[in-house]
C-alpha cells in the first residue's frame, strides 16, 4: 500500500510507503528514518504489511511520533521550534495537501498464491472500511 498526496489533483508524490520488503526502497525513494534536516523524508513500514490477512485495524500515518517530535521534543513542548521548522525546511510543503490517495497495490494473501490456479486468486480482495483524517 503506498499513501499518495496531490496539491493539484493530477500530480501525485509519496507521502508514505507500507510494504512487506522496504529494502529494496531504502536509499532511492524511501529512507528508514526522519531527521531534523530531513524531516520531509518519505518513509517505509513494514507495519500492517504481514502476510496474512490484516483486519479489523489502523494503519497511521504518524506525523506526531515521525516528525513534529523531532521539534518539539519528548514532552511535545518546544512548538517554537516546530515554527521554525515550518520556515526553514521543506515539512509544510511536504505535509501540505489537497487530495489524498491510497493505492492498493497487491491484495494481502495467505502466502500461498504462487501455488495455485490464476481464478483462485480473484478470490483475494481489498475492503476498507472507513477513512479518517485529522490535522491542524
Amino acid at each position: 500500500m503506498t499513501l499518495l498526496k496531490s496539491l493539484d489533483g493530477e500530480t501525485w508524490s509519496v507521502l508514505q510507503y507500507y510494504r512487506r520488503e522496504c529494502s529494496d526502497l531504502w536509499n532511492t525513494t524511501a529512507a528508514r528514518e526522519v531527521t531534523a534536516d530531513r524531516p520531509d523524508a518519505v518513509l517505509c513500514t513494514q507495519e500492517y504489511s504481514s502476510e496474512s490477512p490484516y483486519q479489523d485495524g489502523t494503519v497511521i500515518f504518524n506525523v506526531d511520533e515521525d516528525r513534529y517530535r523531532l521539534f518539539t521534543g519528548p514532552t511535545y513542548t518546544d512548538y517554537q521550534n516546530l515554527y521554525q521548522a515550518f520556515a526553514t525546511t521543506n515539512l509544510d510543503e511536504f505535509l501540505s495537501f489537497k487530495d489524498l490517495r491510497i493505492w492498493l497495490q497487491y491484495p494481502a494473501t495467505d502466502g500461498n498464491e504462487a501455488l495455485r490456479h490464476l481464478e483462485d486468486q480473484i478470490r483475494y480482495y481489498y475492503a476498507v472500511s472507513d477513512v479518517t483524517v485529522w490535522g491542524e
